[in-house]
């Protein structure tokens, strides 16, 4: 499925889930109402600035939007809390590393950038299997594989 497409049935659910009329949609998105008639009824490509333009006048969130269609290459899984945990989580976390002082001729290593990344996913495994073993809800046990033929 071409990436339009995926974002074009996310662009559907979600509004069919919260009906906008197009024409309210179409002036938030400062686009031609036919415009967002044809990418929604035919499909197709729609300039990248036009895109966004359209899932933010829908209410659609950019970056959760993005994990779903471009890192899971599932529009569904849009609806998950945890694609909205970790886009709500992202922001502030790259504002904080971004400020800091890194030297640029010492960046993290690979190793060190696994090892932090390994950390960080460990310990939001442990709080959800926590959470869910005190609601007495079953759940999978996750190994992580942060080899880079996983990614």
């Amino acid at each position: 499925m071409a990436l339009s497409d995926s974002y074009r049935e996310l662009f559907l659910k979600q509004t069919n889930r919260n009906p906008v009329s197009a024409r309210s949609i179409a002036t938030r998105a400062k686009l031609h109402q036919s415009s967002l008639i044809h990418f929604a009824v035919k499909g197709g490509q729609m300039r990248y600035d036009h895109q966004v333009a359209l899932l933010d006048a829908a209410g659609i969130d950019r970056l959760a939007s993005v994990l779903a269609v471009e890192v899971l290459h599932d529009p569904e899984s849009y609806e998950n809390p945890a694609i909205h945990m970790i886009a709500g989580m992202l922001p502030p976390l790259l504002k904080y590393l971004t400020v800091q002082e890194m030297d640029a001729v010492d960046p993290f290593h690979a190793n060190e950038m696994t090892v932090i990344s390994e950390h960080i996913a460990k310990y939001l495994i442990q709080v959800v299997e926590k959470r869910l073993a005190r609601r007495k809800v079953p759940y999978e046990h996750f190994t992580l594989d942060f080899s880079r033929e996983a990614r």
